[in-house]
């Protein structure tokens, strides 16, 4: 007897509250969830970088290392002077 027996919208705002603060709970896991990815892709983008610029460095020792080794055989029989090897 001591239970209302009328509680008229109470249970309603209740549900709604809650209701609420669960999609408040969600957009803040969800913008936590894209300021992570963020993050990582802000950290990752150098390494791509960094990893072009290494293939750019091994072709051109590589290229170097064959103009050395070209203007080298020319040398050697005394098909050009010794500054060809040393300005490859």
């Amino acid at each position: 007897m001591l239970a209302p027996l009328f509680a008229g919208g109470l249970l309603r705002a209740l549900y709604e509250a809650a209701d609420a603060r669960r999609a408040q709970s969600a957009i803040f896991y969800h913008r936590t969830v894209l300021n992570v990815l963020r993050g990582v892709e802000e950290k990752l983008a150098p390494v791509a970088l960094y990893g072009a610029r290494c293939d750019d460095l091994i072709a051109q020792r590589a290229a170097v290392t064959q103009a050395v080794r070209h203007a080298t055989k020319r040398y050697q029989p005394g098909y050009s002077s010794y500054l060809k090897p040393l300005a490859a």
